[in-house]
Parts: C-alpha cells; structure tokens; sequence
C-alpha cells in the first residue's frame, strides 16, 4: 500500500508539474536569486525592482536549491526532488492517519493530500512551502509517536492538544 500511495503521489506531482510546463522551465521566485548569490560567494540577498532586500528567512531551501544548481546546473532536478517530498509527505500522513485512527482513514487522508491542487501546484515552483509541508508533518508524526509512547491514552492526550 504504501508503495502505491508513493508512487500515485510521486507520478501526479511530476505529471502535474510537467503539464504546466514547470518541469521545463520552473517558475522561479527570490530563492533562486538568493542560491545564485550563494554560489557566486556574495551572501544572501536578492534584488526587487533594483533594491538590495537581505535576506534573514530561513536558510535550508536557498541552500538545498543552490546545492542542486551547483551539482547539476538545472533547477528542474529541484523539482523532481521536491516531488519526492510531496510523495514522502503523504506517507507521513498516512502514516500519522494509521497511529492516529486507522488504515482507511489514513489512506483517505493520504490521498486527499496527494491530489490537493495547492500541493500540487507548488511542487512546479521554486518555493519552500513543499519542504516546509514535509517537515512540519514529520514534526507532527515524531509528536505522535512521543505522546503515545508515554501515555496510556495516547490518542486522547494528542487529539486534545
């Protein structure tokens, strides 16, 4: 199950993306600018409407964006990884759904979030939202884990958080 959940995510994010024609030429925002500048050794900033705005956000996406561009000199292979984590991120809540309630559930929720628009339409930009998606649901399933792993009524305790 969770092999096809993977794969039905993983494919309609890049059939998504490659429709839009993102896979060929990804709409590209500050970030690029800012892992541009990153390799070129200038620090982090980018330029809007010839204003010099540095900048203080967070640093992993910039940094794993100029990593792809510096090995592979293309921002679509940015893409392709960003649609593994919309791929990982639906696991995760399956994953979540089956600690939490059950497998149908889980499943149910697994899918809706495989075939939200708004997922997967950010998956064809070079934006954070996907990464920050992923990692806020692995905080969310370690939160899980935790709070059943130290209370007899687990479930109870999460749900009324």
């Amino acid at each position: 199950m969770k092999r096809l959940l993977f794969g039905v995510a993983f494919g309609a994010a890049l059939l998504v993306t490659a429709l839009t024609g993102r896979l060929a030429s990804p709409e590209r925002w500050e970030y690029s600018e800012i892992a541009a500048h990153l390799l070129d050794g200038r620090g982090a900033f980018y330029d809007y409407l010839g204003t010099r705005y540095d900048f203080y956000g967070p640093a992993l996406y910039p940094r794993l964006l100029g990593a792809d561009l510096w090995v592979s000199h293309h921002e679509a292979v940015m893409l392709v990884l960003q649609a593994l984590m919309f791929a990982a991120t639906c696991l995760v809540i399956y994953r979540v759904g089956t600690l939490l309630v059950d497998p149908a559930t889980a499943l149910l929720g697994a899918m809706l979030a495989a075939f939200h628009p708004g997922n997967l339409v950010y998956v064809g930009k070079l934006h954070p939202q996907t990464l920050d998606v992923w990692l806020v649901t692995l905080s969310f399933l370690i939160l899980s884990k935790v709070t059943m792993a130290s209370s007899r009524v687990g479930t109870v305790k999460m749900v009324g958080a």
